[in-house]
């Protein structure tokens, strides 16, 4: 430890690799599971709604993916969580 004048960390104070793969998803009920899915969803597709639920997907996905949906089940009504007031707002 001497010799170490840096260590870069996350809040959490973990040491990460800052990456970021891509495992799989379901939009509107439709897996895709690789990426080559993913791309045949934007590019190859007839359908304009599969197109802008994908599109949608990834576009929200890259600007705020700590958002979640809860349910609350005394009001019956979906109520949406996130880290930051920013990333609540802009979904």
């Amino acid at each position: 430890m001497g010799q170490v004048e840096f260590i870069f960390s996350d809040k959490t104070g973990t040491l990460t690799c800052n990456v970021m793969e891509f495992k799989q998803c379901t939009i509107n009920g439709k897996i895709y599971a690789s990426y080559e899915e993913i791309k045949r969803g934007l590019t190859q597709t007839d359908d304009e709604q599969e197109f802008m639920s994908v599109f949608k997907f990834f576009k929200l996905l890259a600007v705020c993916h700590t958002v979640v949906i809860d349910y609350d089940p005394e009001t019956e009504k979906r109520k949406l969580q996130a880290s930051s007031p920013d990333e609540l707002a802009l979904v």
